[in-house]
């Protein structure tokens, strides 16, 4: 069916390798709900919420600065992206190409054409992710790609001008070729909202994994490496929280809350062209502390 190509063509193809395993994440690593104040901001809210079947989430929302709060449910941690369906696209044409025997794309299905939203991403089992992004009018489609729970259709319709409150960040990073701008090597353990923006050219993710003390940036790129090619990865590199693929110039804010210890920061969003290729293999890893 169609999901198996979007596991192949979307993001994180080497990360559902690492998931495939189930790694259990760390509830001291990433709190259920950071405590950032994002929730009290006075933002529209939508809540997704996401079992092991699929994503139950409002038919319709207006579009403008959002806080999007992901409940998860389901017995394993969740990856997933939103996209904005091309107009001419049904949803009907949806339903059926999610279910279609086939290995090749959906016709509409272009990475480098489409919005993608960068949503809060990787609540574990039984937990939460929350954070704020602009929606836009149009249809979004929230999609599993490693463990193909059924999709969902958000139709969002153009709201009513207001002033958009900027979230206080304590943490802004910028994702470029190929690097995240502005990641320090050390940040203080606790609650903190990150505001990531998307200046490069390409789509870009940011995935953030506990690694061992000491790890370097060349490790982290050599094991994704060798997941590539059949090997498993060390029992702690496991996602625990993330955004999602953001377009170009797409901003979002995410509340996440770290102890102490020691990170790496990945993009999994592939290389344009055929076959999977990184950023991460192009050297988009950064390695930082949690102090």
């Amino acid at each position: 069916m169609y999901r198996r190509r979007f596991v192949s063509q979307s993001a994180s193809l080497a990360l559902s390798l690492v998931v495939g395993v189930h790694v259990p994440q760390s509830a001291a690593a990433q709190e259920a709900r950071p405590s950032t104040g994002l929730a009290e901001l006075g933002l529209p809210e939508i809540v997704i919420a996401v079992d092991d079947a699929g994503f139950t989430l409002p038919e319709h929302a207006a579009a403008g600065r959002t806080l999007v709060t992901v409940r998860n449910t389901g017995s394993k941690e969740l990856h997933f992206f939103a996209t904005r369906i091309p107009d001419e696209v049904t949803d009907e044409q949806i339903a059926a190409e999610m279910q279609a025997d086939s290995e090749d794309d959906p016709p509409w299905f272009d990475m480098t054409s489409l919005p993608f939203l960068g949503t809060p991403d990787w609540p574990a089992a039984g937990g939460e992710a929350q954070g704020v992004v602009d929606l836009l009018a149009g249809r979004w489609v929230f999609i599993d790609p490693i463990d193909g729970r059924d999709v969902a259709i958000l139709a969002v319709s153009e709201g009513t001008p207001v002033p958009a409150v900027e979230p206080a960040a304590e943490v802004v990073i910028t994702m470029q070729e190929m690097s995240f701008a502005g990641l320090g090597a050390t940040l203080p353990a606790g609650p903190h909202v990150w505001k990531i923006t998307n200046s490069g050219a390409l789509e870009h993710e940011i995935a953030i994994t506990k690694v061992p003390d000491g790890t370097t940036n060349t490790d982290v790129i050599g094991m994704i490496g060798d997941m590539l090619t059949g090997s498993e990865p060390p029992s702690t590199f496991a996602p625990i929280c993330g955004q999602g693929i953001a377009s170009r110039g797409v901003a979002s804010w995410q509340a996440w809350n770290l102890a102490a210890g020691t990170y790496a920061a990945v993009c999994m969003s592939p290389m344009p062209g055929e076959g999977f290729e990184p950023h991460a293999l192009e050297g988009m890893v950064q390695v930082f502390t949690v102090a």
